[in-house]
């Protein structure tokens, strides 16, 4: 569950940002992209921190080394994470975070037909993983489809990095976000 509240309110407070003037945030495929990466990297933490005996006993006994699979899955959601904020690699890690998602979606059937738990609470519920699946993997469709030509991926790239290294460089009051474009990022 806490999942789905971190992805949900990341996703809120990232766009409240836009709407009142963060003009980077001010549309919906950022914001998306960054609180999906926040998420994923919330349940790659759990594959070494305190849920790891839990995310271990949740793998369906018929695949061989449990341990091992936790921890490669836990890498996998990292490297799709860094990659959904990476304008050329976006588009392939939401369709390869939501391809891993599908592929660990019989843990999740596993713990909640056995009552396994998570830090000593009870596992999701089916019915209620399942909606959060459909949520993370619908998530994932929107920003995956909703990427532009890889030309317009570049500049949009370009343009976040220049208002990000001016806004570490040039200190109070000297930045207009809308001064920057496209062409003042040529180098």
């Amino acid at each position: 569950m806490a999942p789905a509240i971190v992805l949900l309110a990341s996703f809120a407070i990232l766009r409240l940002a836009g709407f009142l003037g963060v003009s980077t945030l001010d549309n919906w495929n950022l914001p998306l992209r960054i609180a999906l990466f926040v998420m994923f990297l919330l349940a790659a933490s759990a594959h070494w921190g305190r849920g790891r005996t839990d995310l271990i006993r949740m793998v369906p006994p018929a695949l061989p080394a449990p341990a091992i699979i936790v921890s490669i899955t836990g890498v996998l959601e990292i490297l799709g994470a860094v990659g959904l904020l990476i304008p050329r690699t976006t588009r392939a890690a939401a369709v390869c975070l939501a391809i891993l998602l599908v592929a660990m979606f019989p843990a999740n059937i596993r713990a909640a037909r056995e009552h396994l738990t998570m830090l000593g609470r009870p596992a999701t519920g089916l019915v209620l993983r399942s909606v959060m699946q459909v949520v993370f993997i619908g998530a994932l469709a929107a920003v995956a489809v909703s990427q532009p030509p890889m030309n317009k991926r570049v500049g949009e790239w370009k343009r976040l990095w220049t208002l990000s290294t001016a806004l570490i460089w040039c200190g109070e009051g000297d930045l207009n976000p809308h001064e920057i474009t496209p062409a003042s990022t040529s180098s």
